[in-house]
């Protein structure tokens, strides 16, 4: 398995546990907007995460990009984490090597984690996050992550997928959007041995194999989601010959995509089940919030609202 992938931060990990608390940093009152209380900076945020040992909630400063090169990597060993922005602050890395995002405990599972709001962009080396929420009971035993009104857009790498998770994993509400495998036959996202559930996103103008895949025994579920103009294989693979399951698929619809599956294929029995919605619902369960499309937002947005590249980032 991925596992190996995870070896290479042991030392970091090592060097984790010989830290003082009194390294801790504490989150600030956030110059951009003068009146929320949070992260204005990678170190200071990955520091608090080195010793969040009973969880809490950590919250990113709005208009902020943090740059993970500064620090390594998030690192989250503990159960119970919530890193949330309302939107408008970026999760990146300049660095050269190494995932920006690392989700891994040798000691528990970890449980709950969540992502909330913030977009992940302009990274082009390793997979974006790396969460492998099992190894401590040998996968006998699984955590889970969850990425909620999140957005991925205009990140690229070679021979990798972007996201890879070993556990239960929810994406709801998020959006993908230019993301690019440059050579190989790999995803944007990659589910091993857990759940995988895929509820009210958008896909847009993605270049991969697929867009989702699960594998390993992990079971595939994607629920009222859109998915229009990526160039892939397939727009979900499944990898049924390993294990994986197909849980069934829901309110999807897709437009303009360039593949040989317009939907879920099972790579056992090559069965393709087509996304054959005429409506788009993605996020209407939060048409009364303002969607920065303009007009009447007690209605829900519609396939063409999708259309307009300038539009991605600001439709959640």
């Amino acid at each position: 398995m991925q596992t190996s992938r995870l070896q290479a931060l042991l030392a970091l990990l090592t060097l984790i546990s010989t830290l003082s608390p009194i390294a801790q940093a504490q989150p600030v009152l956030c110059d951009s907007d003068g009146t929320t209380t949070g992260y204005d900076n990678a170190v200071s945020l990955g520091l608090d995460l080195l010793f969040a040992v009973d969880g809490g909630t950590f919250t990113i400063c709005p208009n902020v990009s943090l740059d993970f090169a500064d620090f390594g990597a998030l690192v989250i060993e503990y159960s119970n984490i919530w890193i949330v922005c309302d939107g408008t602050c970026e999760i990146t890395s300049s660095a050269g090597a190494g995932s920006p995002v690392v989700i891994y405990s040798q000691d528990e599972t970890i449980r709950n984690t969540t992502f909330s709001g913030i977009k992940f962009t302009g990274y082009t080396v390793e997979p974006y996050i790396l969460g492998d929420v099992g190894e401590a009971s040998g996968y006998t035993d699984l955590g889970d992550i969850t990425l909620q009104s999140c957005s991925f857009e205009d990140n690229h790498v070679n021979n990798q997928t972007h996201l890879i998770f070993i556990g239960d994993v929810t994406i709801e509400s998020s959006t993908f959007s230019e993301n690019t495998v440059e050579t190989g036959e790999f995803p944007i996202v990659t589910v091993w041995l857990g759940s995988f559930e895929v509820h009210d996103s958008y896909f847009y103008n993605n270049t991969a194999s697929a867009l989702l895949q699960s594998s390993l025994s992990s079971a595939l579920a994607v629920q009222d989601s859109c998915f229009e103009s990526n160039d892939v294989t397939t727009l979900a693979f499944v990898d049924s010959e390993s294990g994986g399951l197909f849980n069934g698929e829901e309110g999807n619809f897709e437009d303009d995509n360039m593949a040989l599956c317009y939907g879920v294929f099972e790579s056992l029995t090559g069965q393709c089940s087509v996304f054959d919605e005429e409506d788009c619902r993605a996020n209407d369960q939060d048409d009364l919030v303002d969607d920065g499309l303009g007009g009447d937002d007690i209605i829900a947005p519609t396939p063409s609202c999708y259309t307009d590249k300038a539009l991605m980032g600001s439709i959640f």
